[in-house]
């Protein structure tokens, strides 16, 4: 067996070419934000990423992250969280839907142009039509106690 040894003026990277993708899917995923290991329990703090995903498979994050806070107040020992994984995704969508012009949709037109900016040739129109979906981290789900 022969040993490999890649040095930095071998390896070629090659541009990526994503013109000809379409948008298949907006993936909403969810996660504990780092802060929320403070030393404080009574905090917790979700981070809300979204991404388009391609007809290649490929995940493009769009600049649109979001973020939750919630703090219990009050000598609530132990400090639970639990709440129903429907509530939560239900109040992300409602998070992001917020900067929608019409109520209850996503904002498209913001999508639309984070694709754009990415060379994805899409349009408002033509992404209204595709699923979604919401994911929550394990982390996330171990913290809601679901």
């Amino acid at each position: 067996m022969s040993d490999v040894h890649v040095t930095p003026n071998s390896a070629q990277l090659a541009p990526i070419d994503i013109s000809a993708a379409t948008v298949t899917a907006l993936v909403i995923m969810c996660d504990l934000d780092e802060a929320t290991h403070a030393p404080d329990e009574r905090l917790l703090l979700m981070q809300i990423t979204q991404f388009l995903r391609l007809s290649d498979g490929s995940l493009i994050r769009l600049d649109m992250d979001r973020g939750l806070s919630r703090y219990r107040h009050g000598p609530t020992e132990p400090i639970s969280w639990k709440r129903p994984a429907r509530e939560v995704v239900t109040e992300v969508v409602t998070l992001v839907q917020s900067e929608a012009l019409e109520p209850n949709a996503f904002p498209w037109d913001l999508y639309a142009e984070a694709a754009q900016r990415r060379g994805i040739r899409t349009n408002a129109a033509d992404l209204s039509d595709i699923p979604w979906s919401v994911f929550l981290s394990t982390q996330l789900a171990e913290a809601y106690e679901m």
